[in-house]
């Protein structure tokens, strides 16, 4: 057969378990030592072929005591008895043709005498459902041709399925789980959120509604550069504050005078939410849009239905006319409208509104339905952080906010976290915070305190008054993006020699974990671990772990451990979970579950070993006589620091920071991590 068509490779891919395929060479004819060497194989199913060599007397007499032996060693395993193959050669050899139906009558004697006697899961295949009846299935009436091994895997298939179903671990779903759009939002991770509307033009972060449309006249407006970039960043998708609280539209509506067609921006032509929508589609980017149901220009705010109906519309014009968008964020802010008057929000219809033109968008509030506010605008979420929430305790503008930042363990509806935090202190451009755009580290502690806790980062960039993304913005995303890809560059659990161990719960399940595939999913077992080995050993300082959350979130508590010492601990894992830790090096991790909503799951593990930052330990930077230094990388012992003290770019070539070395002169120091050779 050709590589990979026996039945024991197709079943291996049809069943997602290793398949071992043992043959003795017309050797192996049931002894007692046989049962006693395979039952030392940790096999969760053994499948036994009585093949032609025996004959129907040593099959009477071997195959009840065989399988006897077996059970007494392995008695919860099921084992499938299987007749030999009925082949072409019953067509032409009469007397080989009665041999075979020897051997099938004496196993199925066999067989039925087992059951008699109380053997359990115990399981038969017979011989005729094996190659068919025709000349097609084997080459020489015995060996299977790749339509014989077809069929043959057809035949084992449901057979295998069946037995094992009552040892499958139990995989039913949560009460509450995501919905389909819900799990396409978890895997966006991190977005951008974009303020530029009238405020950008009047430098506050809310208007008053009594602004002329003639103040918005962006100069250079280009929503490409703000996609290009945010593409180049790592985003994967943006969310524009089309109305604000001031009542100013970025689209032309037809429910107000407020808005772009009475701008001069392009004589009253513009729209930004088409070039925006447009760019979107350019550069793989979902879209998404900001609607602020306080309108402090509108004349029917404050009426009641009236101005609800008129937000429905204007909900209606911004749903029908720029595509899918993804996400629909309603802020929770109520203030006074123009005649000093409160509107009472319909939110039943507003939600009703979204669903009719875009049945998969999220929308967001303080209660969602679809996400939910974090409780705090610096994009940190719990460190535990559940993706259920008891809906009905909150409203959008809830004044239990803070309960949000970790939603409610085993809540009544899946409404998971996304936090938002903006790039400098306002949400808003102003030229007074050039100099104040959050610096790599701060964007990193969010990114661990949001991603890395399994809630989705919107992160806010004050388009400037030109209409792009102003140059100090832009290059610290990049320098962000940079900077994660830079950390997460290699998964350490795809090299080779990674592999799971004897005491694995759920064996068959490990490659689904490793597979880049959250679709797929492990499930525990009683030892309540998840085992990975490593050949040779790895250095890692960095884990991420993600649940099948289409089953439900369950993980409230788990450590990790290398070898037996434990290296990093947590609650709640959800759609993601990041963790740091120092760097070790290890030939065995354990990801151990204390406390869980039902069976732990895991859909994926990645390990990293990021790139040092190096560590200068020094009493002055100034001095007159010779000072000592410590060169260092910090929370990695198993880093080598290479330095040079003449400015130029340290490699693997510069000397080695082994011990603190002595300056006597002015110097330019410049030193580098490297670990296993990578900086």
């Amino acid at each position: 057969s050709r590589p990979g068509m026996t039945h024991s490779a197709i079943l291996g891919r049809r069943l997602n378990h290793s398949v071992i395929n043992l043959g003795f060479s017309g050797n192996g004819r049931m002894e007692i030592e046989l049962a006693e060497l395979l039952a030392q194989i940790p096999a969760r199913l053994y499948s036994i072929d009585c093949l032609p060599n025996m004959g129907p007397q040593m099959v009477a007499e071997r195959a009840a005591p065989f399988v006897r032996r077996l059970r007494e060693l392995r008695p919860d395993t099921p084992i499938l008895l299987v007749e030999d193959r009925i082949n072409t050669n019953a067509h032409v050899n009469p007397g080989r043709a009665a041999h075979h139906a020897g051997n099938r009558r004496a196993l199925r004697t066999a067989y039925e005498t087992l059951l008699d006697e109380g053997v359990e899961h115990l399981h038969y295949l017979r011989g005729a459902e094996l190659l068919g009846d025709d000349y097609e299935a084997a080459v020489d009436g015995s060996h299977p041709t790749d339509l014989g091994f077809m069929r043959m895997a057809d035949a084992f298939e449901p057979v295998i399925r069946e037995a094992l179903r009552p040892f499958a671990p139990d995989d039913t779903p949560n009460a509450v789980v995501p919905s389909a759009a819900q799990l396409d939002w978890h895997r966006l991770r991190y977005y951008a959120f974009v303020h530029f509307n009238m405020n950008t033009f009047t430098g506050i972060e809310w208007g008053h509604g009594d602004e002329s449309p003639q103040t918005f006249a962006p100069t250079e407006f280009d929503a490409r550069q703000w996609c290009r970039i945010f593409k180049e960043a790592g985003m994967k998708a943006v969310i524009l504050t089309a109305k604000h609280h001031d009542g100013f539209c970025l689209w032309p509506s037809a429910e107000t005078e407020h808005d772009v067609e009475n701008s001069p921006w392009k004589n009253g032509r513009g729209d930004v939410l088409r070039e925006l929508s447009e760019a979107c589609t350019e550069y793989g980017l979902k879209f998404g849009v900001y609607l602020s149901p306080w309108d402090r220009n509108h004349p029917l705010y404050g009426t009641g239905d009236p101005y609800n109906q008129a937000f429905a519309r204007q909900l209606t014009e911004v749903l029908t006319q720029y595509g899918p968008v993804f996400e629909v964020w309603f802020d929770g802010a109520n203030g006074e409208g123009p005649n000093g008057k409160k509107q009472e929000y319909d939110w039943d219809l507003f939600h009703a509104t979204v669903y009719r033109h875009q049945p998969d968008a999220i929308i967001f509030s303080d209660s969602g339905p679809g996400c939910r506010w974090v409780g705090n605008e610096r994009g940190f979420a719990g460190e535990t952080n559940w993706n259920t929430l008891n809906a009905a305790d909150y409203f959008p503008g809830t004044p239990r906010y803070r309960e949000l930042t970790e939603g409610n363990r085993g809540g009544t509806h899946w409404i998971p976290g996304e936090a938002d935090v903006s790039i400098r202190p306002g949400w808003y451009y102003r030229a007074s915070e050039d100099d104040r755009v959050k610096s790599i580290d701060d964007l990193l502690a969010i990114w661990y305190g949001s991603v890395g806790r399994g809630a989705n980062l919107l992160l806010n960039i004050p388009v400037d008054p030109r209409g792009i993304v102003h140059e100090n913005d832009a290059a610290r995303l990049l320098e962000f993006g940079d900077t994660l890809r830079a950390m997460f560059a290699e998964d350490l659990a795809q090299r080779p020699g990674v592999a799971s161990a004897a005491t694995q719960d759920n064996p068959q399940w490990f490659g689904n974990v490793f597979d880049d595939d959250l679709d797929t999913y492990w499930i525990a077992g009683e030892n309540q671990r998840f085992i990975v080995r490593f050949d040779p050993p790895v250095i890692v300082d960095h884990i991420a772990l993600q649940e099948a959350i289409q089953l439900g979130q369950r993980v409230a508590a788990f450590r990790v451990e290398s070898e037996g010492v434990e290296i990093a601990r947590g609650t709640t894992i959800g759609a993601n979970r990041l963790l740091s830790f120092e760097a070790v090096k290890t030939r065995r991790l354990e990801v151990i579950f204390e406390d869980s909503d039902g069976t732990p799951t895991l859909a994926g593990l990645q390990l990293y070993n990021v790139p040092s930052e190096v560590e200068l330990v020094a009493g002055e930077t100034e001095f007159l006589d010779a000072q000592m230094i410590e060169i260092r990388a910090r929370n990695d012992r198993y880093a080598q620091v290479h330095y040079t003290l003449d400015g130029s770019e340290p490699n693997l070539n510069a000397p080695l920071a082994t011990q603190p070395i002595t300056l006597s002169k002015s110097c330019t120091l410049r030193a580098r991590a490297y670990d296993q050779g990578r900086a």
